[in-house]
């Protein structure tokens, strides 16, 4: 029986804590530690709108929902941007392996599961790829275009042991509905839509979590990869799906993990007052096992153990 995790945005809460601190050099030579952890809830609202709260009778999803009616695409495009610096930095050095962590942890012991998320990153894929069994070309659950670079190694085109399926989308994926079409060499290009999307695996700015391949093909169309955090995401679907609404249905359990509504709440509680009325009166943690990394962002968030 495969298990298939269900990741919601509290997953990524712990990742800069386990990195630990992590440290950049400015152009006068100085050694400071960087701020990258993956957004909650209330960064996100400091970050992408410069507020503390929200305004009154305001959710974060309506302030999305507004700059997208404006055209900004700003608010999204900061999001963007903070996620891929905390995949660059955060994620690689988790998965690396320089210090044992509780991300590591999870998915080298469920390296064969499948993975729904919800998020925008590409934690999973990072740590899976790294364990060598996931491969962009066909661990979306759609066939992907992955370029590779001169040095790849034949095991890229390996086959995946895992998948890991973006439900709003994912940004380092980019989908093309049109293409140009000449009916002849000399007859003018004409802009047409394909009888399918295609699909490319263009990760841009944190390429180097897929050593190997080449990340950097075709524009960086971030408000065409991902579904906003809008109130009515239904309405942002749009035919033909996309991969993050394409779904493979698999035999097994179904585990939800990180939903920062629910179990995540313990840690995005300290993050502002952003669905605070939603959230248990207390943390909790559910681990298999004698498990150190768990046992570590537990006693980090004073949640409560269960042992299953």
């Amino acid at each position: 029986m495969m298990p298939t995790f269900i990741l919601g945005a509290g997953f990524n809460a712990d990742a800069a804590g386990e990195a630990g601190p992590l440290f950049a050099d400015s152009l006068y030579g100085e050694h400071y530690v960087i701020d990258c952890g993956y957004p909650m809830v209330g960064d996100t609202l400091r970050l992408c709108f410069g507020l503390e709260r929200t305004p009154e009778g305001k959710s974060i999803e309506d302030l999305f929902a507004d700059a997208e009616e404006q055209r900004d695409p700003d608010p999204i495009q900061k999001l963007a941007q903070r996620l891929r610096y905390a995949d660059y930095r955060i994620a690689q050095e988790l998965a690396s392996g320089k210090r044992a962590n509780c991300y590591l942890e999870f998915f080298t012991r469920f390296m064969r599961c499948n993975f729904l998320t919800f998020n925008y990153d590409s934690l999973p894929e990072t740590f899976l790829f790294r364990l060598g069994c996931w491969y962009p070309h066909d661990g979306y659950g759609v066939r992907v275009l992955a370029p590779q670079g001169p040095n790849a190694e034949e095991s890229i085109q390996g086959r995946s042991g895992a998948l890991v399926l973006h439900l709003h989308g994912s940004l380092s994926i980019r989908t093309d509905e049109y293409e140009i079409r000449r009916e002849s060499a000399d007859a003018m290009g004409m802009l047409t839509k394909r009888d399918a999307p295609r699909y490319t695996f263009a990760p841009s700015s944190i390429g180097g979590n897929f050593p190997g391949l080449d990340g950097s093909a075709g524009s960086d169309d971030v408000e065409d990869r991902v579904i906003a955090p809008i109130p009515n995401k239904a309405r942002a679907m749009k035919e033909p799906p996309a991969p993050h609404a394409r779904r493979r249905r698999q035999p097994g359990a179904v585990l939800p993990l990180g939903d920062c509504r629910r179990a995540g709440g313990a840690h995005v509680r300290e993050r502002g007052p952003i669905l605070a009325s939603q959230l248990p009166p207390a943390g909790l943690g559910v681990y298999g096992g004698i498990s150190p990394g768990a046992l570590r962002v537990m006693g980090r968030h004073g949640a409560l153990p269960v042992t299953l």
